[in-house]
C-alpha cells in the first residue's frame, strides 16, 4: 500500500492547515476521556479519603430535601461518588463529589472550589 500524495486527496482545500483538511494527525481525547476520568476519580478520592476538609458543601438527608449551603469541617470515611452536571469536558461542566462521614450524614460539594484538607 502507498502513502497518498496531496494531490491524490481529496479533502485538501487551499489555505487551509494541510493536516487539518486532510484529517490527518491531531489528538482525539475524546477516546481517552473515560480513563482520564477514572484516574482522576481515584486521585480525588485518595485526596480527601480519611482526612479533615473544610469547603463550601450542603447534607444530602434521606427525606431527599438537601440542606443549607454553607462552609462545614467534615471528616471523610467514605467516597460515594463523583458525578459531572453538563456535558463532560463543556466549559460549563460542574464536577461535584459526595461524601460520606463517620456518622452516617453525606454531603455534596463542588470542586470548582478551593477545598481545605487538614
Amino acid at each position: 500500500m502507498r502513502a497518498k500524495t496531496i494531490n491524490e486527496e481529496q479533502n485538501f482545500e487551499r489555505g487551509l492547515d494541510p493536516k487539518q483538511s486532510m484529517d490527518i494527525g491531531g489528538i482525539d481525547f475524546s477516546k481517552q476521556l473515560g480513563e482520564l476520568v477514572r484516574e482522576w476519580e481515584k486521585n480525588v478520592g485518595k485526596s480527601v479519603l480519611g482526612k479533615t476538609i473544610t469547603a463550601i458543601m450542603y447534607e444530602l438527608r434521606p427525606n431527599g430535601s438537601d440542606g443549607i449551603e454553607k462552609t462545614q469541617t467534615i471528616t471523610v470515611t467514605e467516597i460515594d461518588n463523583l458525578y459531572t452536571l453538563g456535558m463532560m469536558g463543556a466549559n460549563n461542566s460542574n464536577y461535584n463529589l459526595i461524601v460520606e462521614t463517620d456518622n452516617g450524614k453525606r454531603y455534596c460539594m463542588g470542586l470548582d472550589q478551593k477545598i481545605y484538607i487538614k
